[in-house]
């Protein structure tokens, strides 16, 4: 069967339309249900894949919020047996910073100067404790 040509008047569209879902539905049934089938498997593998996709990258954002790039990269390829993790005596440095009259300083300030010091601040000290192999376990402020 000879499909028409689809023009811009609604009223042909609208029939052709009609004249299509007839020829899909009546005379290539066999065709329409493989199709559909086709359609739908293609749907559930898409989001099968996005919801791997999705489990995949926050394991990563949440290893990555709380461990150094090169240790987070050696915990994802397995280098980490939780079971078999023995103690280990290392030397290691707790890092304590302070921005010394903070509070005095933000309060002569407007709020996004405020934030801009403070993620100027932080992207420093991050970079520096990463380059060096460091873990950031949190930022704190004054209560």
């Amino acid at each position: 069967m000879k499909i028409p040509f689809i023009s811009s008047d609604w009223a042909e569209i609208i029939s052709n339309g009609y004249a299509l879902s007839q020829w899909a539905l009546n005379d290539n049934s066999m065709t329409t249900m493989l199709f559909i089938t086709l359609v739908i498997a293609i749907a559930r593998f898409n989001r099968w894949v996005m919801g791997a996709s999705i489990k995949t990258e926050t394991k990563n954002a949440h290893l990555g919020r709380y461990f150094s790039p090169d240790l987070k990269e050696e915990i994802k390829n397995g280098g980490f047996d939780i079971q078999k993790l023995e103690p280990k005596h290392m030397n290691i440095v707790v890092f304590f910073t302070d921005i010394v009259n903070f509070t005095q300083l933000s309060e002569k300030m407007n709020l996004s100067d405020v934030l801009v010091l403070l993620s100027d601040y932080q992207s420093i000290m991050v970079e520096a404790l990463i380059k060096h192999y460091g873990t950031v376990d949190k930022f704190m402020g004054d209560s």
